[in-house]
């Protein structure tokens, strides 16, 4: 997804031993941003079966967020 859609900002993968699962948290300019790119072929290509994606996404949590530009640690 890198390569294919310009709003990407952050990703970052892990693994939750615990379920079996892998997290995936995405940070894109717009909500708009990740739809737009799942709208189309390519988008749509890249992420497999369209019945499996329905039943991921029923798990998801979309955030509309507001952007903030700062320090997570405190400088010293």
């Amino acid at each position: 997804m890198d390569e294919h859609v310009d709003g990407l900002i952050a990703r970052q993968v892990s693994v939750d031993t615990a379920r079996n699962s892998v997290v995936v948290w995405a940070t894109f300019d717009r909500k708009n941003t990740l739809y737009d790119h799942l709208a189309i072929e390519q988008g749509q290509n890249e992420h497999g079966d369209q019945a499996e994606m329905d039943s991921i996404i029923e798990t998801f949590t979309m955030y509309d967020l507001s952007p903030k530009s700062q320090r997570l640690i405190p400088k010293h």
